[in-house]
C-alpha cells in the first residue's frame, strides 16, 4: 500500500478571458511513497497561455515558501492546437512548465500572479495512509487505526463477552503451560503512548479501556505486567515524539521492570545499564512518516551497545513471523529468554540481550508456539503485546512455521541478515530452534 495520497482540486476564478492553462502533473488521487520520489521532489508540469494584452506566471505556495513554475518547455502541441488557432493569444518560445518541487508542507496552492494580483487555481493536500493526531509541544499520536486506538481511549471500543471469554481461556492456558514447563513467565503489555503522556494528548478524558478491562478480569496468578505508571513517573521522556513506541530510555525502564518481574535482581540490572551513554540523533518514526513531508525529532539513542553486533539469525520478515536470535556469551545470566512479542520488543533487545545470553524472539503479539517451546526448553518466557492490540485475544496454539510459510507464499519480502542456519527464511523453524539450542 502506498504511503501517501494526493488530492488536488481546481478552484473557481474569473481568469478564463485572459489565460488558458492545464495542470498535467501531479494528478488527483496520486498514490506514492516518499522514498520513491526523485530527491524527495514532486513533479509539477503543464502549460500556460496568456492573451496578448496581459502577462502572468504560475507559482506554488507551500508552507512559508513560494516557488515559481516558470515556463521552461516549448510544448509544440499547445502551440499547434491552441495558440495558432486563436489570434488573441500571445506567441512565445515556451508555453510549458516542468519543475521538481520539494514541498515543505502537505498542503499547497497553485496560483497565478498577474498585475500584482494572486489568484488561486488549485489546492492540494497530501496525507498519509492513516491520520495523525498532533498534541501539545508537537507530540504526535496515532489517530483511529485499524484497532480504533482513539475510540479505545474514549471507552467507545470495549471487550465483548466473547472476547473476554477468549482472554480468560488464554490466561488459563498460559498459566498451565508455564507450570507444565516449569517456566518463569510474564505477560507484558506495552502501554499506548497516550496512556502515559496524558498532558500531551489533546483528548483528556480516558474511560474504561481494553487494558483496564484485561487488568480487571486477569486472575491474581496470571503474571500481567503493564508499565504505565513506571513510564509515567519517569523524569525523562519515555516515548519518541514522532513514533508510537517508547524511546531508548523507555525501553531500558521496560527491560528492568520486566527482568525484575522475572526474578532478576533490580540492583544488578540498574548497575548493568548505569554506565550506558547516549547520543542525540534526528530520527523519524511510524507517526512522523505518516505526515508529508515526514517529520523528525532529535532523540537520545543508545550509543555504547548495539544488539545487532551479536545477532546470529534474523529472517527479516516484516512483523508477524519475524524470527530473531541474539547470542551474547558474557551476559548477566547464562540462560535463554524466549519472547513471543510484538513491535515494542525490538527496542528492548539492546538491554535484554545483555541480561540473558540467548534472546530468542518471534513476532506473534503474545501468541505462543508450543512446538518452539518444547524444542527450546527455556527457563524464562515472555509474551508481549501492545495495548491497542488487546481488542483481540492471543492464542496458545499458534504455529510460527505456518505464519512464515503463508507470508512467503503471499510474496512477503525478507530482509534477511542471518549469519548461519539457513539462507532461506522458509526453512523449518524447529530446525532453527534446534541450532539455537546448541549455543
Amino acid at each position: 500500500m502506498s504511503q501517501y495520497s494526493l488530492s488536488i482540486q481546481p478552484l473557481s476564478h474569473k481568469l478564463s478571458d485572459s489565460f488558458l492553462w492545464c495542470l498535467d502533473r501531479p494528478i488527483d488521487n496520486l498514490r506514492f511513497d516518499y522514498k520513491d520520489l526523485d530527491n524527495f521532489c514532486l513533479e509539477f508540469s503543464g502549460w500556460l497561455v496568456n492573451h496578448k494584452n496581459v502577462s502572468g506566471e504560475l507559482v506554488i505556495l507551500h508552507g512559508d515558501r513560494v516557488d515559481k513554475l516558470t515556463r521552461n518547455e516549448p510544448r509544440i502541441d499547445v502551440e499547434n492546437k491552441i495558440v495558432q488557432k486563436n489570434e488573441k493569444l500571445e506567441e512565445r518560445q515556451h508555453y510549458g512548465f516542468n519543475h521538481a518541487i520539494k514541498l515543505v508542507s502537505g498542503k499547497f496552492t497553485i496560483a497565478l500572479i498577474s498585475e500584482s494580483t494572486l489568484t488561486p487555481l488549485y489546492k492540494g493536500h497530501i496525507k498519509g495512509a492513516f491520520e495523525v493526531i498532533k498534541g501539545e509541544d508537537n507530540w504526535l499520536f496515532l489517530d483511529n487505526d485499524t484497532n480504533k486506538s482513539v475510540d479505545q481511549f474514549k471507552g467507545k471500543v470495549k471487550l465483548s463477552k466473547h472476547i473476554k471469554k477468549a482472554w480468560l481461556e488464554y490466561m488459563e492456558d498460559f498459566q498451565s503451560i508455564s507450570k507444565t514447563h516449569n517456566l518463569t513467565s510474564v505477560f507484558l503489555v506495552a502501554p499506548s503512548k497516550e496512556y502515559v503522556l496524558r498532558d500531551k494528548y489533546p483528548i483528556k478524558k480516558l474511560k474504561n479501556t481494553p487494558l483496564e478491562q484485561i487488568e480487571k478480569i486477569a486472575p491474581p496468578e496470571f503474571n500481567l505486567l503493564s508499565l504505565t505508571d513506571t513510564l509515567k513517573q519517569s523524569p525523562q521522556n519515555t516515548f519518541r515524539v514522532c513514533d508510537t513506541h517508547w524511546n531508548s530510555h523507555g525501553a531500558m525502564l521496560a527491560s528492568i521492570g520486566l527482568c525484575a518481574n522475572l526474578g532478576i535482581s533490580r540492583k544488578s540490572l540498574e548497575e548493568l545499564f548505569s554506565k550506558d551513554s547516549y547520543t542525540k540523533k534526528e530520527v523519524g518514526g511510524d507517526l512522523g512518516n505518516k505526515l508529508f513531508p515526514p517529520r523528525t525529532h532529535l532523540e537520545e539513542i543508545l550509543a555504547n551497545f548495539n544488539y545487532r553486533n551479536h545477532l546470529v539469525y534474523d529472517n527479516g520478515l516484516p512483523n508477524f513471523g519475524r524470527s530473531i536470535f541474539i547470542y551474547k556469551r558474557d551476559a548477566l545470566i547464562d540462560e535463554p529468554l524466549l519472547i513471543f512479542g510484538s513491535s515494542s520488543s525490538y527496542s528492548m533487545f539492546n538491554y535484554l540481550s545483555r541480561v540473558f545470553s540467548k534472546t530468542v524472539f518471534f513476532h506473534t503479539a503474545g501468541s505462543v508456539d508450543l512446538e518452539v517451546l518444547e524444542q527450546l526448553k527455556p527457563k524464562y518466557m515472555v509474551a508481549q503485546t501492545n495495548a491497542r492490540f488487546l481488542v483481540k485475544s492471543p492464542s496458545t496454539s499458534v504455529s510460527i512455521k505456518d505464519i512464515v510459510t503463508k507470508k512467503l507464499s503471499n510474496g512477503a519480502a525478507s530482509n534477511s541478515t542471518n549469519k548461519f542456519i539457513c539462507t532461506n527464511c522458509s526453512e523449518d523453524i524447529v530446525k532453527i530452534v534446534q541450532q539455537i539450542s546448541q549455543y
